[in-house]
């Protein structure tokens, strides 16, 4: 089996945030993949990475409100917190 390299893994998460920001029926059902995706970025080393789809596609489907509570919840979850 073949080693994915990093855009390969980033890549693979892309897919899973975007089925997830497509199939949520709230915000909270994205908090968790955008945390996967911000494991993922971390565990990568921190790569050159473009977050604007995503943020965009949150954004085009609830409001920027809901980007910063996406964002708050899915940083709390990475770095170990519950939201408050």
């Amino acid at each position: 089996m073949e080693r994915m390299g990093v855009s390969g893994r980033m890549t693979i998460y892309r897919i899973g945030i975007f089925t997830s920001i497509n199939q949520a029926r709230c915000r909270d059902d994205v908090v968790p993949a955008y945390a996967e995706e911000l494991r993922a970025w971390w565990k990568a080393g921190y790569p050159s990475f473009d977050w604007s789809e995503i943020n965009r596609a949150i954004i085009d489907k609830w409001s920027p409100a809901a980007l910063e509570y996406i964002k708050d919840r899915a940083w709390r979850q990475f770095y170990g917190e519950r939201p408050a």
